[in-house]
Formats: C-alpha cells, sequence, structure tokens
C-alpha cells in the first residue's frame, strides 16, 4: 500500500484588523449615536429645588447600524413611524433616518417612539424634484440649494435610475450636494462609487425600506456603511445641528421662558418641566444639551459660553429677588 500523505490542518480566517483610523472614527461615532438617559420626572417635592441636575449620559459598545433611507406611512410607507421605530430596534439599528416622500409629519412620532429604545432619530425628507424645468415639482439644483440654506444634509437618492448620471451628479455638486446613495442592500452599485470619488460626494446608503413585505424588499438595517463612511457623515452633518442647536439656546437666553425651554428640549429627553422653574433648570438643560449632542470643541463656542453667562445672570436676580421679598 502506499504511504498517505499527510493532510495539512485548516487555518481559520482571522478577522480583518481594526485600523487605527477605523477605531477612531468608530469611538467617534458610538459616542454620539448613543443618546442620554431620559431625566428623572419633576416632583412637587422638587418644584424650586436649585439643585436639580441631568442624568449623566450613557455610552454603550458594540457596533453602531445607521439607517438613512426608510419611509412610513405618512408618505407611501405600510407602517407608522411608531411601529417603524419598533422594527427598526428589533433589527439593532441605532440611528434611524426618517425620509418619507415630501413630508416630515411623521418626525415627532418617530422621535417619541425612539426614546423608549434608545435610538437617535435624523429627521430627514425624500424630496421630489426634476432634474429639467417642467412640470410643477421644483427643479433638483434648486431643492439643494434650498437645503443648503436651511441648515440640512442634502443627498442624491436612487442615481442608478438616472440616464445621465454623470451630467446630473456634476450639476447637482455645483448647487452644493453633499452626498449620494451608493449602497444598496445588494451592495455597492456599480460605477456609482467612482462617480462620489469623482465629485467628492459623500458615499451613502440605506434600505428603502417601506413596509411592503414579500421577497423583493430589503428589510430595515440591511445596509451596513463603513463605521469610517459613518464619521464623515456626522462630521459634516454635527456642525449644522450644532448651528441649529445654538440658535434655540440663544432664543432661551434671550427670553428663558417655559416655551422657549420646552424648544430647548428637542435636543434632550426630559419630558416634563412644568414643576420647573425655567432658570434654574434652563441652566441644567443647557448643560445637558451640550453635553448630548456636541463635542467638546463645539461646547469651547464663544456664543455658547454667551448662553452659560446669560442664564447665571438671570438666575442670580432671580435669586436676590426671591430673598429680598
Amino acid at each position: 500500500m502506499g504511504s498517505k500523505k499527510k493532510s495539512k490542518p485548516s487555518r481559520s480566517k482571522k478577522k480583518p484588523r481594526t485600523s487605527a483610523d477605523q477605531a477612531l472614527a468608530l469611538d467617534y461615532v458610538r459616542a454620539w449615536a448613543q443618546p442620554a438617559p431620559p431625566l428623572p420626572e419633576p416632583s412637587a417635592a422638587d418644584a424650586d429645588a436649585d439643585d436639580f441636575l441631568p442624568a449623566p449620559v450613557a455610552r454603550s459598545g458594540g457596533d453602531v447600524l445607521f439607517e438613512l433611507h426608510s419611509h412610513s406611512n405618512h408618505s407611501d410607507g405600510f407602517l407608522s413611524p411608531s411601529a417603524l421605530v419598533e422594527r427598526a430596534h428589533r433589527n439593532g439599528v441605532k440611528v434611524l433616518a426618517l425620509t418619507d416622500h415630501d413630508t416630515m409629519a411623521g418626525i415627532p412620532e418617530a422621535v417619541s417612539a425612539a426614546s423608549k429604545f434608545g435610538m437617535r432619530i435624523i429627521p430627514g425628507v425624500e424630496i421630489s424634484a426634476l432634474y429639467n424645468p417642467r412640470g410643477s415639482e421644483p427643479f433638483a439644483e434648486t431643492v439643494v440649494q434650498l437645503i443648503s440654506r436651511t441648515g440640512g444634509i442634502s443627498a442624491l437618492a436612487h442615481p442608478w435610475s438616472l440616464k445621465n448620471p454623470d451630467a446630473i451628479i456634476r450639476s447637482l455638486k455645483g448647487a452644493g450636494l453633499n452626498g449620494m446613495e451608493v449602497y444598496r442592500s445588494d451592495g455597492k452599485v456599480d460605477g456609482f462609487n467612482e462617480l462620489a470619488e469623482k465629485y467628492g460626494l459623500l458615499k451613502l446608503g440605506g434600505s428603502d425600506f417601506h413596509g411592503r413585505g414579500g421577497k423583493d424588499e430589503s428589510d430595515i438595517g440591511t445596509v451596513k456603511l463603513a463605521i469610517t463612511t459613518l464619521c464623515c457623515f456626522l462630521k459634516m452633518a454635527r456642525p449644522i445641528w450644532s448651528a441649529a442647536m445654538k440658535d434655540i439656546l440663544l432664543k432661551f437666553a434671550e427670553e428663558p421662558s417655559s416655551a422657549n425651554l420646552r424648544n430647548m428640549l428637542k435636543f434632550g429627553r426630559l419630558t416634563n418641566v412644568d414643576g420647573f422653574s425655567p432658570i434654574n433648570t434652563g441652566i441644567d438643560v443647557v448643560h445637558f444639551c451640550l453635553s448630548s449632542w456636541l463635542s467638546n470643541e463645539d461646547m469651547e463656542d464663544v456664543e455658547l459660553e454667551e448662553v452659560r453667562l446669560k442664564l447665571a445672570h438671570y438666575a442670580t436676580e432671580r435669586w436676590h429677588r426671591l430673598h429680598r421679598s
């Protein structure tokens, strides 16, 4: 009998090593994607407390799944915003962009539902626009410019449906386009990755989930974007969101009313402020908002420091009035 050759033991495939850039990107994305826990509801005993402090921001480990393209029954989707958020949560989504067609009516319900699951909602909208000037819909360049002026991130959806994508993307980039869809649930679409690189656009994507059911529809959360892509997206978007937050905080500093305090709470998760003084609560909510949404660099902004000083001044004046009476 011939001698048998010894078979070499099979080597298990090693997981790809995480680069330093990927590790830094993961830390950046993870730190933002995990929202702060709810603040305690006020009680009668705490109504006039001056030492009310928000709970610290909680962070968690693990992967961070963003879903940047989804629809509810406020447009052509089949699920309510609450049901959509719940399904996304079950699928592991941490950050969900609700992008209904030509409406943002479902955003408040989605934000409320997301707070129960510790998720973030990115308010979005998929705007119908024509590249050629005909019909009653807005021109695509005008839409991109409008998004830029109003503090949004513009991204081209479904570029593979365009007849002449290169020329259109070049024109939209000139109008201020920030990104374009490159990824779908079936992977990267050939040719569009190169177009995004050619014009310096963010490479984005999403499931385009509608909730119709059936084998042909990708489930929500099935498009996993690279962590470096998410990091680039947030680094572009967060200064825009910070500017919007700054405007609201400055309005509160000028008029520290309960109504303006409620506007501030769009950036936090304190739902009931009826028992608290707007001034005292406002000072703490400012810090809560800043720690929840802004980086350390953002928090060093001169105008935000002005907000702190104004609120401290109002609080001091109120204390003196109370003790003089």
